[in-house]
């Protein structure tokens, strides 16, 4: 986290933008599931959304993606509830 305010808004914004990258890769997931016979892909990166979409920007920890489930997750300390 931040020490100082700015650092903080910074900290913050980055978090924000982890939580909304999570979202759009799991929206295109979805979408792409529903378009193959309900099965998800086989890895996050084939949604084409950008390499930025696919790691936190704060620790730039890749996110976690089982196929089986179409579970997403960031592994960055902090995020586990994203």
């Amino acid at each position: 986290k931040g020490t100082t305010v700015l650092g903080q808004v910074q900290y913050d914004a980055k978090d924000t933008v982890c939580r909304s990258n999570l979202g759009q890769v799991r929206a295109s997931l979805l979408i792409q599931q529903s378009a193959n016979d309900e099965k998800f892909p086989d890895s996050i990166e084939s949604t084409n959304l950008g390499k930025d979409f696919y790691q936190c920007p704060l620790g730039k920890e890749k996110y976690l993606y089982d196929p089986t489930t179409g579970k997403v997750t960031c592994p960055h300390p902090g995020h586990e509830k994203f």
